[in-house]
């Protein structure tokens, strides 16, 4: 006869403690097609729903990256050119298991025009965290610039040519800009370079040159100005890199007419950006 050995295995279901989970981050909505403002600092966003099955209130802070993958990395240091941070997002209107989030990038002028990335990371009370990104933060270009107000040639004799002014041109862009000049009197198109005060007389457009080089000579090297704008394509004024200003400087000189003008003299200087 043969014997067997029976083995009984007795199995316990322990109860075991709840798992937490992550947030994870919705389809992210950015600010489309970001128009920047010269000189000037535009808000662009990056919002999302978090989504937290512990309940809305187990999220504990949305923060946001938005760079310019062209040009530099995520974990780089913040730039005003091409990267930007956002360490605590705004939450509300939490219900149930969602709430949403709201991340502000304050955009400088000379911000790049490019394809940005958005990614945003949500963390919740146990530190686990959830991300999303999109890659479609369109920064358009601008071209503008600024000017000093005034160019003084101060008190000339009949025939005489003044000393040399400048007009310092600052980009006040996020692009590469050439200029064009043009000039009138006291009305656009009037043809002349200044009216004066005396007898009405005024003063040639021809009277009034200038050239990208300092130190030329006012009737072999430096050129007339008209009422018809004309584009400088060699100014090449590059755009604000890192919150130092682009400048560069057009040089003036002014020759009196020989005779029948007098008075104080006024006209006006066009600098455009292109």
């Amino acid at each position: 006869m043969k014997s067997y050995a029976c083995i009984v295995l007795v199995l316990f279901l322990l109860p075991v403690a709840g798992f937490a989970v992550a947030p994870t981050v919705g389809t992210i909505t950015p600010t489309d097609s970001v128009s920047l403002a010269e000189s000037s600092i535009v808000t662009v966003w990056c919002n999302a729903t978090i989504t937290d099955d512990d309940g809305f209130a187990d999220v504990m802070n949305v923060n946001a990256t938005l760079w310019n993958p062209a040009a530099t990395t995520e974990d780089a240091a913040d730039s005003g050119d091409n990267h930007y941070t956002n360490a605590s997002c705004t939450l509300s209107g939490g219900d149930g298991t969602t709430v949403n989030a709201a991340c502000a990038f304050s955009m400088q002028y000379y911000a790049d025009p490019a394809e940005w990335t958005c990614k945003l990371t949500a963390a919740d009370n146990t530190s686990a965290t959830g991300t999303n990104n999109i890659t479609t933060v369109t920064l358009n270009g601008l071209k503008a610039l600024s000017t000093d107000s005034t160019v003084a040639f101060s008190e000339l004799a009949l025939g005489a040519t003044s000393g040399e002014q400048s007009i310092t041109v600052t980009n006040t862009g996020n692009t590469q800009i050439d200029v064009s000049v043009d000039g009138y009197g006291s009305s656009d198109g009037d043809g002349y370079a200044m009216t004066c005060s005396i007898g009405g007389s005024e003063i040639p457009l021809s009277k009034i040159k200038y050239n990208l080089t300092s130190g030329q000579d006012f009737d072999t090297t430096m050129t007339s100005l008209t009422d018809i704008a004309v584009i400088l394509a060699d100014f090449d004024l590059v755009k604000t890199t890192d919150g130092t200003p682009s400048t560069k400087a057009i040089f003036w000189k002014l020759r009196m007419p020989s005779s029948d003008v007098g008075g104080t003299c006024n006209g006006k200087i066009v600098v455009t950006a292109v």
